[in-house]
């Protein structure tokens, strides 16, 4: 949401998410980003797995699969 950019709600939320994942012992966290959301999910340290581009009611998405492994 453009209006909470810079707050820190992003790294608030996936700091959350990252941590239920490691308490489960989750091997990997995994997503499809956005073009726009690519760079903040890189600053938490996930790779480009492939980029994609989807079709969704006749119009055509960029996107990436990226991954982080949690160790």
């Amino acid at each position: 949401m453009p209006g909470h950019q810079g707050t820190g709600l992003f790294r608030k939320l996936y700091d959350h998410i990252e941590q239920w994942a490691r308490g489960r012992r989750e091997p990997r966290l995994w997503t499809h980003a956005s073009l726009m959301a690519q760079p903040a999910f890189r600053a938490m340290g996930f790779l480009v797995i492939h980029h994609e581009t989807v079709v969704r009611d006749g119009q055509s998405l960029a996107r990436a699969e990226m991954e982080k492994r949690l160790k």
